[in-house]
């Protein structure tokens, strides 16, 4: 088995539609290094791997990647995967010392970088050893092809190591092993609705493209949040446009604002990896008015753990007068569910280990009846139907989380978040108008309203308050309540 085996199936590398777009402006369609077709990308997988076989790389050895998301890359990873070769992700913004632990620990035998990778390698000494540092045009370039390939490995064989920092604390190793990620496709492609293969996803979880590729789906790549690059969105010819994309609520915010070609339509929006305001979805839906409009919830090692429809995240929601949509659906099928302080998820396609992690191991996972359960660190109620309400993670308590939502509410806005100073409780937010004025006579709660320069935002999906990074720049400009 080999989780890249469903690429070579019904001729899907044959084609001439197109495959995979990098797309930093409109420009990018000509562009023969950032439009290529499925066929082109089964030309430059047999480069990639007949350059794999030159450098004398085996099942088993790894890969570090350290480059913005391209068709060469993704060429890259899909010969390695298909070599039985582990991709190994890092977050540039981990500690060095955590990354030159990790690398010294997995020993990689490649790194994929250009020129902003070079810069990275003279911070790490441990990159520096590895023996080939490659960008992934050298992979493609100067060599011939040969026909692409797959060769069998084990299920439990590791495809993808993501080590990533997620909400809080030291990074953590998420391992997908070749078992998992087909599972993994298996299930999301069941909830995808993928209508049309003939159009485009528009890409902004870049880890889809791989799934696109292998369903028979193109992916227009947006790597670059910029509105000049949203904007060139509305120049794109017909067979271009695409007609699905998931996205967190940050991205569709964006993209909200970008766009006035109606041509642009979208069959499926799909919204996650962030609490997303109720307004907010309004907005989104009346703007695009799609024909399916859903809610996931999940994580990274266990994607998705349900879905619901929008519509209904939207309004039983607000009948119990939340600023989020914080009502969740029911779990899918293929979950186990055990609730206890917090959620723990079960299924084929929820990762059952961190790599080398004895710790997060032991916090995080559990097996019961032989099945491995995840802590998804997230506190949930499950009511009378059996459906599922976000009430926030497990290192806030449940009341300082409702709190935040009346606050949320009577601001207008959820820039501001509640942190505890011993028995005090203080709302830091960046907001200075008169509803921020008035908290404390409203919520009296409240021991101290701390006013911030700014609230940070995580850099994976820019829709999650960085709680520790906006109390570690805690320059109060003006504080109310002492």
């Amino acid at each position: 088995m080999n989780c890249i085996d469903i690429l070579f199936e019904q001729d899907k590398l044959l084609q001439d539609r197109p495959g995979i777009i990098y797309f930093d402006n409109i420009d990018s369609l000509k562009n023969p290094n950032k439009n290529i077709s499925f066929r082109e990308f089964g030309i430059q997988l047999g480069r990639a791997q007949k350059k794999l076989i030159e450098m004398n790389i085996q099942i088993g050895d790894a890969a570090l990647l350290f480059e913005l998301p391209s068709p060469a890359l993704f060429a890259v990873i899909t010969a390695m995967l298909a070599m039985g070769v582990k991709v190994l992700l890092v977050e540039p913004w981990l500690p060095v010392g955590e990354i030159n632990h990790i690398i010294e620990k997995i020993k990689p035998k490649i790194f994929v970088r250009k020129f902003t990778g070079r810069i990275f390698a003279f911070k790490v000494a441990s990159i520096r050893k590895i023996p080939f540092h490659l960008s992934s045009e050298d992979f493609l370039n100067g060599t011939s092809s040969i026909q692409p390939f797959s060769i069998p490995v084990e299920a439990d064989h590791i495809g993808i190591l993501t080590f990533t920092s997620g909400t809080t604390g030291r990074s953590k190793g998420v391992a997908r092993t070749h078992q998992y990620l087909i599972d993994q496709r298996n299930v999301i492609s069941k909830y995808i609705n993928y209508q049309n293969l003939n159009k485009l996803d528009l890409t902004v979880f870049t880890n889809l493209t791989l799934m696109n590729l292998a369903l028979g789906k193109g992916s227009l790549i947006i790597p670059k949040w910029k509105p000049s690059i949203l904007r060139d969105l509305n120049k794109l010819p017909t067979e271009f446009l695409p007609d699905t994309i998931a996205s967190g609520p940050y991205f569709l915010e964006l993209l909200k604002n970008c766009i006035t070609n109606n041509l642009l339509v979208f069959d499926t929006i799909k919204v996650g990896g962030a609490l997303s305001g109720v307004k907010q979805m309004e907005e989104i839906q009346k703007k695009f008015n799609p024909k399916s409009f859903y809610h996931v919830y999940g994580s990274t090692e266990a994607e998705p753990v349900a879905i619901s429809s929008m519509k209904e995240s939207i309004e039983n929601s607000r009948a119990r007068n939340f600023y989020h949509c914080l009502y969740l659906g029911k779990s899918i099928p293929e979950i186990r569910t055990l609730n206890q302080e917090t959620l723990w998820v079960a299924g084929a396609h929820v990762s059952s280990y961190y790599l080398d992690d004895l710790v997060s191991n032991e916090k995080n996972k559990k097996l019961i009846n032989g099945e491995v359960y995840h802590n998804m660190g997230d506190r949930i109620d499950i009511d009378e139907n059996s459906d599922l309400w976000y009430r926030g993670r497990d290192f806030q308590e449940g009341k300082d989380f409702i709190l935040e939502q009346n606050i949320y509410m009577h601001l207008e806005s959820s820039e501001g978040f509640i942190g505890r100073i011993g028995n005090n409780i203080h709302f830091v937010t960046s907001l200075r108008n008169e509803q921020t004025k008035r908290l404390k006579e409203t919520f009296k709660e409240i021991d101290h309203v701390n006013i911030v320069k700014e609230i940070f935002k995580d850099r994976r999906h820019m829709s999650r308050i960085d709680r520790h990074k906006t109390l570690s720049h805690f320059k109060i400009v003006k504080k109310k309540g002492h």
